[in-house]
């Protein structure tokens, strides 16, 4: 399976792309701002091709959301994403929500007077990309997601 962000607009604070999975649009997505020296929880992801897997360890974010939704078990994990460390695909309608992960939502909100970006309705969006990537992952499929620019 093979996810695609393919950013479409950047301000001073966040980052806005669509998701494509295996070519066809799924949803939105927001992350923080690109940046040239990477600030920890703050900057985009590179651009680039990384592995998704399950984070099988339980922390207080994987409790909290185990304890919100009967469909999650495991968050999704971006792996060997240079200088970055445990980078998900969540929940989360900023980029305050972001601490440099991929949040996703089915509306994007770009606010051309003040330059922001947001999405809305993260949670139908995640549980959809959440389920998909989970289907394809305990068929042993491996998973996928190239970042990009337009």
């Amino acid at each position: 399976m093979i996810l695609s962000a393919i950013r479409y607009n950047k301000d001073s604070n966040a980052t806005a792309a669509i998701l494509r999975i295996n070519g066809a649009f799924e949803c939105h997505v927001l992350e923080d701002e690109e940046r040239c020296v990477k600030v920890s929880g703050e900057t985009a992801i590179p651009e680039g091709s990384y592995q998704i897997a399950q984070r099988k360890e339980l922390t207080a974010l994987t409790e909290r959301y185990r304890n919100r939704f009967d469909w999650f078990n495991w968050h999704l994990q971006l792996l060997n994403v240079p200088n970055f460390q445990w980078i998900y695909i969540h929940i989360g309608n900023t980029e305050l929500d972001s601490e440099g992960c991929l949040l996703v939502g089915d509306l994007a909100v770009n606010d051309p007077t003040d330059q922001s970006c947001t999405i809305q309705q993260s949670t139908q969006a995640y549980k959809r990309v959440y389920q998909k990537v989970c289907e394809a992952l305990e068929a042993g499929e491996e998973v996928w997601i190239e970042i990009s620019s337009i």
